[in-house]
């Protein structure tokens, strides 16, 4: 059973991505890392709480507090990155950013 669900999340995780992809415009992450985040859940096991799971969610759909995210919807005053001035996006806080 732990197959099937392990089976059943990844096919779930890689349809939402695509969906995700379709709908939203801009920076996605490098298809390398996207295809290693969203073909091996084997990673899922190790997240410590469900406060961690739910942020882990939030990034693999789009809805992580980036940024770029947070200007979308007038909570922030501007997309760049606090740190290093940049457009704050989901791939620069996963690839490049120090913070």
């Amino acid at each position: 059973s732990r197959t099937m669900l392990e089976g059943a999340l990844r096919r779930w995780f890689q349809e939402r991505a695509i969906q995700q992809e379709r709908a939203l415009a801009g920076d996605i992450l490098d298809p390398l890392e996207d295809t290693i985040i969203r073909s091996d859940l084997r990673w899922l096991r190790n997240i410590p709480s469900r406060f961690m799971a739910a942020r882990v969610a939030q990034f693999l759909t789009g809805h992580f507090p980036t940024g770029t995210y947070l200007f979308r919807f007038h909570l922030q005053p501007s997309p760049l990155c606090e740190c290093c001035q940049v457009e704050d996006t989901r791939g620069h806080f996963l690839l490049e950013c120090p913070r």
